[in-house]
């Protein structure tokens, strides 16, 4: 039987590296349009592996250890269903069979690499600009024109209509019941941001279902806001009553409202914002537990007049506290398209870390450190992620302590030193860190400048020293797809493990007879 276990603090001794043992390091990878991945449609299923596979080496490669991948871009999908079709950005062809499962070959290669999973699905777009006549014969927004709403040249489902809830929750679900996923990740549009022509807003017209099911709001503004409360805690109760391991993520745009709009907004000029134009209250949605963690977009530098980065990580520290996981969206991008230099990527992860309760950041988006963009990767490598940091637990969830590894040894042949270890839990352990102390000091595991490796439970369960020292000793622990860890086991613990096997054997084979 289980015991829950909280674990153990250690109080340090030596100056911690700068870096968090704990942080969050994800990329999206963007499928909309094509922008990450794949970058052309109608590849082969061989060439989309590759370059899938590429993302996650370079990922793995710059100690991230989370990848949030776009599987329902638009009202087609990355992965089987029996309610969507495929999707247009892999074959060209919306319905179109591209002969695998992306999403299973996602979770396996990610896996193999200890990256955590987040799916991310857009839950209302049906189309970003294309023709209604390039939808499947069969697409349910043809089966049911009610509940379409053409806005800006781009067709959505209808959020204020029930009918509509039901069936985008009954399409996650499909993902959450069937795929082995870390994570269900929803971005910033749950209503379209608001279009203007010549200054004035072209309204949203939803005046169907705000005739029908909006009689009891004062405005039309509180009753779009209350269906999408009502769609986010209907699908957070059905992602924990299937799997409660599974995450329920959100990114929001970067501002809920400004303090001109409400005392307790941000001190920021934001034209557009969550709880006015998009009907997102992200605060209702953390003050309620529907969701496990928060990830805003923080797009902007800190000399932003609009909205400057600094104030907004503040404002989201102080509203989040402990409440749910924080982790601060970065703009990559900015650096091809708005001419950022690298550094600001840098200054805006060391002011992140500042923080109490932000636990990471997530970078938009994938290709434009995948190309390297600016010398992004070195600046990752050698000032960023120097050394390795595993996903910080949720605050949401119970973390079950995996027990300890066990026959963890350290062999030489030819001067070729490697590490092996039995995996005492394949129930719980996804992944094993390896640590490598001094001899003799403090073993200071909460210091990430200890950690040499983490090696996924999908793999060989080994690992090579290439400049062994006898100066070192070596530590394992094995931990949770929750991120709980075991107890450390080292080298010295394996052979005092043996001694009393031996000396436990002996005794079998030779009682004391106690005499009188």
């Amino acid at each position: 039987m289980r015991i829950l276990l909280m674990a153990l603090l250690f109080i340090p001794v030596f100056i911690f590296s700068t870096e968090p043992k704990r942080e969050l390091r994800a990329a999206w990878i963007a499928t909309v349009f094509n922008i990450d991945w794949p970058t052309t449609q109608g590849s082969s299923k061989e060439t989309q592996k590759m370059e899938l596979i590429k993302i996650l080496d370079n990922l793995q490669e710059l100690k991230f250890n989370a990848a949030i991948l776009q599987v329902k871009p638009t009202s087609d999908v990355f992965y089987k269903s029996k309610l969507s079709p495929w999707s247009r950005y892999l074959t060209g062809t919306q319905g179109e069979n591209p002969n695998y499962d992306p999403l299973a070959f996602f979770i396996e290669e990610a896996q193999k690499r200890a990256i955590e999973t987040h799916v991310w699905v857009n839950p209302y777009r049906i189309l970003n600009g294309e023709g209604f006549e390039t939808l499947c014969s069969n697409h349910i927004a043809r089966k049911h024109p009610t509940w379409v709403i053409q806005y800006n040249n781009r067709y959505y489902f209808d959020p204020g209509n029930p009918l509509v809830q039901q069936y985008v929750i009954k399409e996650v679900m499909e993902i959450v019941n069937n795929y082995d996923i870390d994570a269900l990740h929803m971005d910033d549009y749950f209503y379209p941001y608001i279009t203007y022509n010549k200054g004035v807003a072209v309204p949203f017209d939803d005046n169907m279902s705000w005739g029908k099911y909006g009689k009891k709001f004062k405005t039309r503004e509180d009753w779009r806001r209350d269906s999408v409360n009502h769609f986010i805690q209907k699908l957070s109760i059905k992602i924990k009553q299937s799997k409660k391991h599974v995450q329920f993520g959100i990114s929001p745009f970067g501002v809920w409202r400004n303090k001109s709009e409400d005392p307790l907004g941000s001190d920021t000029l934001a034209g557009q914002t969550n709880y006015d134009h998009l009907y997102a209250d992200i605060i209702k949605w953390i003050d309620n537990g529907w969701i496990d963690y928060v990830m805003p977009q923080i797009y902007w530098h800190f000399d932003s007049k609009p909205a400057p980065y600094g104030v907004l990580v503040k404002w989201w520290n102080d509203i989040v506290k402990d409440k749910v996981n924080l982790y601060i969206g970065l703009g990559v991008y900015k650096l091809g398209e708005q001419n950022w230099p690298t550094t600001y990527i840098k200054e805006q992860v060391d002011f992140a870390r500042k923080f109490d309760y932000v636990d990471g950041v997530s970078y938009y988006s994938a290709k434009w450190i995948v190309q390297d963009t600016k010398n992004i990767k070195s600046y990752l490598n050698n000032t960023i992620n120097n050394n390795f940091a595993l996903v910080p637990k949720n605050r949401n969830m119970t973390n079950i302590k995996p027990f300890q590894v066990e026959n963890f040894i350290l062999s030489n042949k030819n001067n070729e030193y490697t590490l092996t270890w039995n995996n005492s839990d394949k129930e719980l352990i996804r992944y094993f860190v390896i640590y490598r102390f001094n001899k003799g000091q403090k073993q200071d595991q909460e210091n990430s400048q200890n950690i040499i490796a983490i090696v996924s439970a999908k793999q060989p369960l080994e690992f090579k020293i290439n400049d062994y020292d006898n100066e070192y000793t070596y530590g394992i622990t094995g931990v949770s797809r929750l991120h709980q860890e075991s107890t450390l086991l080292t080298l010295e613990d394996t052979e005092q493990q043996k001694s009393l096997k031996i000396i436990d054997q002996l005794l079998e084979e030779n009682p004391i007879v106690e005499t009188q």
